[in-house]
């Protein structure tokens, strides 16, 4: 089995809704987030997934996020979930599973909002 992993970065401003009887202020983080793929065949070249098209299509699915409040953009917006480390997680895991091709495995999402305080995501296995 093979296992690749990227990091990248986006920078949004959130508040957690729910926290301590009300929201919390809202304040910004640079966002860093480990996609982790896995699989049991290489392509000709001897890769498991091409890094150039998994960081497009991971820039594609945080581009209504970066730079913006995450309170007020899809799926957060709602006024009902919050925009926890663990929520953001889950949310790019369900967007990249939707792009990512049937012959890898989207195995986890990793996103620390500060450093030292991370959450991760897996799909059912």
């Amino acid at each position: 089995m093979y296992e690749l992993t990227i990091k990248r970065s986006f920078v949004a401003k959130h508040g957690l809704r729910h926290y301590q009887g009300g929201t919390e202020p809202i304040h910004e983080h640079e966002w860093h987030v480990w996609i982790t793929i896995t699989g049991t065949t290489l392509d000709q070249s001897g890769c498991l997934i091409d890094f150039v098209d998994l960081n497009t299509w991971f820039e594609q699915s945080i581009a209504d996020w970066n730079g913006k409040i995450l309170n007020e953009v899809p799926p957060f917006d709602d006024k009902t979930s919050s925009p926890s480390a663990e929520n953001v997680a889950k949310v790019i895991y369900n967007r990249l599973s939707e792009v990512v091709p049937n012959t890898v495995v989207l195995r986890q999402i990793e996103v620390e909002e500060e450093p030292g305080c991370r959450a991760a995501y897996r799909g059912m296995d």
